[in-house]
C-alpha cells in the first residue's frame, strides 16, 4: 500500500475499429500513451506485483488460457518511465507498428508464456534516434524468473540474436548467449559517425548478468574517408570484453591500405587495447609499419564526435610520402623523416581535422644529402598552414619558411634545380614550361590572405633558364598577385642582346584572365633579332631579319586590347632584300590596326607608307586594308633582289600608289586604286631598253589602266578597263611596234655566257584581251602579227618572214593558231592547229611545208648544212614531250658536224616520225668521194636522246689524224644514247697516204717526248666508246713523202674513246722504202705491233737497208717509240761511230787513208755531229719537202759545221740528186766562205772500185779513184 501502481498513464487514447459486436471481435487501429509509468516491485519470495490471472474452479478452465490476443496497426508510448523499486529509473520512448502480442497462461507450471513481434520498432536512448528495429520475441515468465527463448532485433543489414535466461529476480543473475552482424553504414548511420563507408563486423560470445559479456570481434573490407584520406580494405581482428563501464579490444590487429587521392600505401599493425566507455574510445600503444618507417602512438575518440591521435612517426622515407599526393614524378632525392606528430579531428560533418608536426629530415644513406626540420599545424576546415621557423636543404635547394597562410608567411627559396620541389609541390617537370639551364631561382617575399584567397608578394629573380622551350638569360621583377589581380612592377628580361623592361597589371578572376579582364603595360624592347623574336613566339618563320627596337603602352581588355608604340628595326632585310631603317608608329584600337609616319630607307632608297587594317572579330587574316606608298626615284641596280633576277639591270623606278583591299584569308578583293609607275633609262647587258610608264586609277568600281614604253625602241601601248566586282571582268588591248627579238630575247631569257644571240628580228602586233581576271580559264585574247622577220643575226638578210598575217585566239583555255604562214630563202612553212592548256596533253599542231636545211647551222654552230626538207607533221603531247607524226624528205642536202673528219653531201632520202621516234626510212649521200648509206631510228622523248643507225661507206676517204689520208670501206653501227653510246663495226683500208713534213728519224725523236694528256671531251662524243675492226685489202700500199711503194697488212681493233683511243693488233710490212735520218733505206721486213689495251702504244720491228760511200749497212729498228733501240750494221764491218757518221754527215770512214785526204774540215765529235744533223733536219725540214718538189732533187739539207779546233760555227746547203743506185750527183755551197761552191759527181762502179769528180771550195777540179778491199 502506498506505492505506485504497475502501470498509470496521463493519458491513453485508443482507435479501435469494431470487426463484429456479436463475437466482441475489436481491432485497435492505434493506441497513443503520454508518460506512461511502470512500477515494477519485486517481493523477497520473488512474486512480483503483476497481477496472476483468476483461478477458476476445478473443472472450469484449461491447461492453458490465452490472456492477451493483442494486435495494434500503431502505438506510441511518449515520455516514459520504467522503474524497478529501489533499482532507478530508465526513461524510454517507443513508437511502432504492426504490433502483435499474444500471451498465454499456464496453470501448471504457473507461467506466462508469449510471442511479441513489431515491424518496425523505433527506439530512442539519450539524444540518438530514432532507430527503426523489427523485433521478434519469444517469452517465457515463472516466478522468481524471465526465460528469453528467442530475441531477434534487425534493422538495415545489421542484426542481433540473443538467448537466455534470468534468475532470482530479487537478485538478478543469469546467462546469455549473443550474436552479432553489423554493417559499418549501420552503426555509421545509428551512432552518426562520419566517413564509414563500407564492411561488416562479426561479434559473438557469451553474456551474464549482471551485465559483463565477452567475445571475438572479426571486421572485414572496412572503408573509411575523411576528406582526401581514406581507408580502403581494412581487416581488425580482436578480443572483447563488455560490462556496465566500459567495452574494450585487445590484442586488435589490423591490416589494409591507406589512401590519399589516387594514391595507395599498405598499413599494417596492431593495437594493444581499445577501450569504449560512455561514448568515449580510447586506444592504447598503437604501432603501424607504413611508408618505409613507423608510427607508434595513442588515440581517443571523445563522444563519438572527436579524435586525436599522438605519437611519433620513425623513418617515413620522403620519396615514398610525396609519391602519396604525387604520383607522376618521382621525388629525385629521398630523406628519412622522424618527430612528432599529432592530429585532432571530428568524426561529425565538415569537422575537419588538424595536424600538428615536428618533423626532422635525416639524410638516406646512398642518397644526396638532405636535412631540414618543420614545424607546422595543418587545418582542412581553413586549409591554414602555420608553419615555425622551418628549413630545407636538399641538393640543389634552400628553402627557409615561416608564419601562417591564413594569415602571413615568409618565403625565402633558392634553388637551381626545380625538380628538387616541383614533386613536393605536387606538380611534375612536364607540367611547368620552366626549365634552369645552369642558373638559379631567387625568391623572396610573403603570403598573406586566407588559404582560397592568398596575396602572393615578392621579389623573383631568375638567371639562364628556357621557358616554353626558349631560352632567357635574366628575369627580375616585383611580383603581386592575387585571385583577382596581377601586377609585375620594375621587370626587366635579357637574351643574348635583346633586353626588355616593362610593368604590367592584368586582372583576374579566380587566377584565370578572362575577355573582360582589364590589362595594362607599358614597356620597351631593345636589340631584338626577329627571326629570334618570331621563335620565341613558335610562329613560322618569316622571311625577315633586322634587330627591332620596340617602345609602346598596352591597355583595355584581354578581348579588346588598345595597343600604342613606336617601332623600328635596323640594318634588316626582307626576303634577303637589305635596307638601313624602317621605323613606323603603330596603333591597335577596336579592332583597327594603323600605321603612320612609317619609312624604309636602304642607302639612297626611301620609302614613305601608312595604312590600316580593320579586321573581322577574332580573325586577323581578314579585313578591310588600305596602304598609301610613295617611294623616290630608287636605282634598279641597288635593288638587291631584282638584280638576282634580272643581273645587269639598270635604270630607275619612282612608284606612288593608294588603294584598298577586303582580305578573306588567302583571298583579297581590290575595291580602290591610284597607282603611278614611273621607269627611266632601263638597260639590261650594257643595252639601252627605254622608259616606261604605267598608270591605273580606279572610279567606283571601274579600274582604268594605261602602258606606254619605248622598250627595245619599239613602242609599246597598252590600256585596259576593269569593273572592281565579281570576277573583275573587262578587257584590254597591247601594241607593239618593230619591237627587236634579240633584245626581247635578252630581257626575258638572257644567256648567263654573254654570247651574241643566235636569233635576231623583229615582230610588231597588237593582242586584245577579254575577260574575268579571277576567272584565267575564261580569258579571251586574240592576237594579230602583221609583221615578223627573224634571221640568223642582225645586218643579215633575213631569213624567215611572215606571209600575209599571223592570226592566233585564246578562248576557254584554248589557243588556235587561225593563220601562221612563214616563207624565207628555199624556205616556206605554214602552222595551224591548236594548244588545250588544261588539258594533260595540250598541243594540237599540223606543220607542213619546205624547209632550207641550212637553218640547222642556225640551232648549232657547228653544223654547216645545205640543202631542202620538205616536212608535214602533226604535233601532239606536251612541251617536254611532244608526239610528232609525220615525215621529212631530204633533197640535196649536206650536213657536216664540226668535230667530224667527213661531212655528207647530196643526201637525199626519207625520214619518218612516229610519237617519239624518227625512223631513217631511206638516205644515201656521199662523202670523201665515196657513197654512204645510212638506215636506223633516233628517240627523242624525255631525258636523253635514244639512237641506232647503220652506216655503210664504200671507198670513202677519211683525212684523219692530220696529214693522214685513208681510203677505206666501212660498215659501223652507231647505238646508245647522246649520253653514253658505242661505235661498232669494220673497216677496210683500201691505201692510205702520209703528208709528214719531216723523215722517220724526226718521228722516233718527237715520240720521245712526254704523253699529253687528252682534253676531255663533252656532249655525244664525250660518252662514245669505239669497237671497230680494221683490216687492210690484199694489195693496199702505204704512200708518202718519206716511203716509196710500202706494201703492208694489218689485222687491228680500235678501242677506247674519241678522247683516248687504244688499238690492238699488229702492222706486217712486206716491201718498200723509206727515209731515215735524211738516207733512204729499202725494208727488208718489219712489223708494228699494238698490245697496251689503254692507248696507241706501237712496238716496232723494223730492219732497214742502205748504201753509203759504197758500204752496205742494215739498222735493225725495234721497241716502243719511247724506247726505241737502233742497231746498226754495216758491210764492211765499221765501227758503230763510224756507221753513225757516214750516215749523218756522210764522211766516209776514218780507217781508210785514202778516204782521210778527202776530208775538208776537222772531224767533229759524234754528239756534236749528231747535234749537227739533227739542227740541219729542224732547219731544213720547213723548206726541204717543198724544194725537193720544185726542183726535183732527191735531197736537200741544211747543215750547222763545227770545224777546226776551234769549231767555229758553218753553215752548208747540200743539193743532192740519186740519178741511179750507183751514180749520185752533189752539189754544195758554204754561206759562211767567200768561195762557197763544191761539186761532185760519184759513181760506184763495182763494190771495189768507185770514181769521184769532185769541184772544190778553192777552185780545183780533181778525178779521184778509189778502190776498196777489206783484210782480215
Amino acid at each position: 500500500a502506498g506505492k505506485p501502481p504497475l502501470f498509470r498513464a496521463d493519458s491513453v487514447a485508443a482507435g479501435l475499429k469494431i470487426v463484429s459486436l456479436f463475437r466482441r471481435d475489436i481491432d485497435i487501429q492505434s493506441l497513443d500513451v503520454k508518460n506512461p509509468a511502470i512500477y515494477l516491485i519485486v517481493y523477497p519470495d520473488g512474486r512480483t506485483n503483476i497481477p496472476e490471472p483468476k483461478v477458476k474452479a476445478r473443472g472450469e478452465h484449461s491447461a492453458l488460457e490465452t490472456l492477451v490476443n493483442l494486435a495494434i496497426a500503431r502505438f506510441s508510448l511518449q515520455n516514459g518511465v520504467f522503474e524497478i523499486e529501489d533499482r532507478g529509473k530508465t526513461p524510454f520512448d517507443l513508437q511502432g507498428r504492426n504490433l502483435n502480442a499474444k500471451f498465454d497462461y499456464e496453470f501448471a507450471g504457473s507461467r506466462y508464456r508469449g510471442n511479441l513481434s513489431i515491424q518496425p520498432l523505433d527506439l530512442r536512448w539519450g539524444n540518438r534516434g530514432p532507430v527503426p528495429f523489427t523485433v521478434t520475441m519469444g517469452v517465457a515468465l515463472e516466478r522468481n524468473r524471465i526465460d528469453l527463448v528467442s530475441s531477434r532485433w534487425v534493422t538495415g543489414n545489421s542484426s542481433i540474436e540473443l538467448t537466455g535466461a534470468l534468475d532470482d529476480l530479487v537478485f538478478p543473475h543469469g546467462t546469455f548467449r549473443y550474436q552479432a552482424n553489423a554493417s559499418v553504414p549501420d552503426v555509421s548511420r545509428i551512432f552518426g559517425l562520419r566517413g564509414l563507408d563500407r564492411g561488416a563486423v562479426q561479434v559473438s560470445g557469451a553474456a551474464q548478468w549482471p551485465f559483463t559479456a565477452t567475445g571475438v570481434l572479426h571486421a572485414s573490407a572496412v572503408d573509411f574517408h575523411q576528406d582526401d584520406i581514406r581507408l580502403r580494405g581494412f581487416r581488425a581482428d580482436a578480443a572483447v570484453r563488455v560490462n556496465t563501464k566500459e567495452a574494450e579490444l585487445s590484442g586488435l590487429r589490423l591490416s589494409g591500405e591507406a589512401l590519399y587521392q589516387a594514391s595507395a600505401f599498405p598499413v599494417e599493425g596492431q593495437i594493444t587495447a581499445v577501450s569504449v566507455r560512455n561514448n568515449d574510445i580510447g586506444l592504447r600503444d598503437i604501432s603501424l609499419a607504413l611508408l618505409g618507417g613507423s608510427f607508434r602512438g595513442e588515440s581517443v575518440i571523445q563522444s563519438l564526435a572527436r579524435f586525436r591521435v599522438r605519437g611519433e612517426i620513425s623513418g617515413i622515407q620522403a620519396r615514398r610520402a610525396v609519391a602519396i599526393y604525387n604520383s607522376r614524378q618521382q621525388l629525385p632525392w629521398d630523406s628519412l623523416l622522424s618527430g612528432a606528430v599529432t592530429i585532432d579531428g571530428s568524426l561529425r560533418r565538415n569537422g575537419g581535422v588538424q595536424v600538428s608536426t615536428n618533423v626532422t629530415l635525416a639524410p638516406v644513406p646512398g642518397s644526396p644529402a638532405v636535412r631540414g626540420q618543420v614545424v607546422a599545424r595543418y587545418d582542412t576546415l581553413t586549409g591554414a598552414v602555420e608553419l615555425a621557423p622551418s628549413t630545407l636543404t636538399l641538393p640543389n635547394t634552400r628553402a627557409e619558411v615561416s608564419g601562417a597562410i591564413g594569415q602571413q608567411m615568409r618565403v625565402h627559396l633558392e634553388t637551381r634545380d626545380l625538380n628538387d620541389i616541383l614533386p613536393v609541390l605536387g606538380e611534375s617537370s612536364g607540367s611547368v614550361p620552366l626549365r634552369l639551364e645552369n642558373g638559379a631561382l631567387l625568391f623572396d617575399g610573403a603570403v598573406t590572405g586566407k588559404p582560397d584567397d592568398p596575396q602572393i608578394a615578392g621579389k623573383v629573380n631568375l638567371t639562364r633558364f628556357r621557358y616554353s622551350g626558349e631560352s632567357i638569360d635574366s628575369f627580375q621583377a616585383d611580383v603581386n598577385a592575387s585571385r583577382q589581380l596581377l601586377r609585375l612592377s620594375n621587370a626587366s628580361a635579357g637574351r643574348g642582346m635583346m633586353r626588355a623592361q616593362f610593368q604590367a597589371v592584368l586582372g583576374l578572376r579566380d587566377w584565370k584572365a578572362e575577355e573582360s579582364s582589364p590589362i595594362a603595360a607599358s614597356g620597351s624592347l631593345r636589340n631584338a633579332a626577329i627571326p629570334d623574336l618570331v621563335a620565341a613566339f613558335h610562329q613560322k618563320a618569316l622571311p625577315v631579319t633586322g634587330v627591332l627596337n620596340l617602345t609602346g603602352e598596352l591597355a583595355g581588355t584581354v578581348g579588346n586590347p588598345q595597343a600604342s608604340g613606336d617601332i623600328e628595326v635596323r640594318q634588316g632585310a626582307y626576303q634577303e632584300e637589305p635596307f638601313d631603317r624602317l621605323g613606323a608608329r603603330v596603333n591597335y584600337t577596336g579592332r583597327t590596326l594603323s600605321a603612320s609616319g612609317g619609312q624604309l630607307t636602304a642607302g639612297s632608297k626611301q620609302v614613305r607608307f601608312e595604312g590600316s587594317f580593320v579586321h573581322d572579330a577574332n580573325r586577323f587574316d581578314s579585313g578591310r586594308l588600305r596602304v598609301k606608298v610613295e617611294t623616290n626615284s630608287m636605282r634598279l641596280d641597288q635593288i638587291q633582289t631584282l638584280e638576282r633576277v634580272r643581273p645587269g639591270i639598270k635604270g630607275s623606278v619612282q612608284i606612288a600608289a593608294e588603294g584598298a583591299a577586303d582580305l578573306a584569308g588567302a583571298n583579297y578583293r581590290i575595291s580602290d586604286l591610284h597607282a603611278e609607275v614611273t621607269a627611266r633609262n632601263l638597260e639590261s647587258g650594257g643595252q639601252p631598253l627605254g622608259d616606261a610608264h604605267l598608270t591605273a586609277s580606279s572610279s567606283g568600281s571601274v579600274l582604268r589602266a594605261e602602258f606606254d614604253s619605248d622598250f627595245v625602241h619599239s613602242m609599246l601601248h597598252g590600256q585596259g578597263e576593269w569593273r572592281l566586282e565579281g570576277d573583275y571582268p573587262g578587257t584590254a588591248t597591247v601594241s607593239f611596234s618593230k619591237l627587236d627579238l634579240a633584245q626581247l630575247r635578252d630581257w626575258v631569257a638572257p644567256a648567263k655566257s654573254g654570247a651574241a644571240p643566235a636569233f635576231a628580228g623583229s615582230i610588231e602586233g597588237q593582242v586584245k584581251v577579254d575577260g574575268p581576271l579571277l576567272k584565267p580559264q575564261l580569258l579571251k585574247a586574240e592576237l594579230q602579227i602583221p609583221s615578223l622577220e627573224l634571221g640568223r643575226r642582225a645586218g643579215d638578210q633575213f631569213a624567215l618572214r611572215n606571209s600575209g598575217p599571223i592570226l592566233a585566239s585564246v578562248s576557254n583555255s584554248v589557243l588556235t593558231v587561225e593563220s601562221a604562214h612563214f616563207v624565207g630563202r628555199a624556205t616556206d612553212l605554214n602552222i595551224g592547229g591548236r594548244v588545250l592548256f588544261q588539258q594533260r596533253n595540250p598541243l594540237d599542231l599540223r606543220v607542213n611545208g619546205r624547209i632550207d636545211f641550212a637553218v640547222l647551222h642556225d640551232f648549232d654552230a657547228d653544223i654547216a648544212s645545205s640543202g631542202t626538207m620538205n616536212v608535214e607533221a602533226g604535233v601532239r603531247g606536251s612541251p617536254n614531250a611532244p608526239d610528232i607524226n609525220g615525215r621529212a624528205e631530204l633533197q640535196n642536202a649536206s650536213i657536216n658536224y664540226a668535230e667530224f673528219p667527213n661531212g655528207i653531201t647530196n643526201a637525199t632520202g626519207v625520214v619518218l616520225f612516229t610519237g617519239d621516234r624518227a625512223t631513217i626510212d631511206s638516205l644515201t649521200g656521199e662523202t670523201g668521194g665515196g657513197k654512204i648509206k645510212l638506215t636506223g631510228f633516233a628517240g627523242y622523248g624525255p631525258g636523253p636522246l635514244v639512237f641506232r643507225l647503220q652506216a655503210a661507206a664504200k671507198g670513202v676517204r677519211v683525212r684523219y689524224p692530220e696529214g693522214v689520208s685513208t681510203v677505206a670501206d666501212a660498215d659501223l653501227n652507231l647505238t646508245g644514247t647522246s649520253e653514253r653510246s658505242m661505235l661498232a663495226g669494220s673497216v677496210t683500208i683500201l691505201r692510205s697516204g702520209l703528208n709528214l713534213q719531216s723523215d722517220f728519224s724526226s718521228l722516233l725523236a718527237k715520240s720521245a717526248e712526254p704523253v699529253r694528256t687528252p682534253a676531255s671531251r663533252t656532249g655525244l662524243l664525250g660518252g662514245m666508246n669505239f669497237d671497230v675492226e680494221i683490216q687492210t685489202s690484199p694489195d693496199t700500199q702505204f704512200e708518202s713523202s718519206l716511203t716509196q711503194g710500202v706494201q703492208a697488212s694489218a689485222n687491228l681493233r680500235l678501242r677506247g674513246t674519241p678522247s683516248n683511243p687504244a688499238l690492238l693488233g699488229r702492222v706486217s710490212i712486206t716491201e718498200g722504202e723509206i727515209v731515215f735520218f735524211g738516207t733512204k733505206y729499202v725494208i727488208s721486213q718489219g712489223s708494228v705491233s699494238f698490245y697496251n689495251p689503254v692507248k696507241i702504244e706501237p712496238v716496232l720491228d723494223i730492219d732497214l737497208e742502205t748504201k753509203a760511200r759504197g758500204i752496205q749497212i742494215t739498222l735493225t729498228v725495234a721497241g716502243p717509240l719511247d724506247k726505241l733501240n737502233v742497231t746498226p750494221r754495216s758491210d764492211p764491218p765499221l765501227e758503230f761511230n763510224e756507221i753513225v757518221a757516214l750516215l749523218v754527215t756522210g764522211r766516209s770512214p776514218t780507217s781508210d787513208p785514202t778516204l782521210m785526204v778527202q776530208q775538208n774540215a776537222a772531224p767533229q765529235p759524234f754528239g756534236q755531229s749528231a747535234a749537227t744533223a739533227l739542227l740541219g733536219q729542224v732547219i731544213a725540214t720547213p723548206v726541204a719537202g717543198r724544194l725537193q718538189r720544185f726542183f726535183g732533187i732527191s735531197k736537200l739539207r741544211i747543215d750547222p759545221t763545227l770545224p777546226g779546233i776551234q769549231y767555229n760555227p758553218q753553215a752548208r746547203l747540200t743539193l743532192e740528186q740519186q740519178v741511179n743506185p750507183d751514180l749520185t750527183f752533189t752539189y754544195i755551197t758554204n754561206v759562211t766562205s767567200a768561195n762557197p761552191q763544191v761539186v761532185s759527181v760519184e759513181w760506184s762502179v763495182s763494190k771495189q772500185w768507185s770514181l769521184v769528180a769532185q769541184r772544190e771550195e778553192n777552185g780545183l777540179f780533181g778525178l779521184d779513184v778509189f778502190y776498196k778491199r777489206r783484210f782480215k
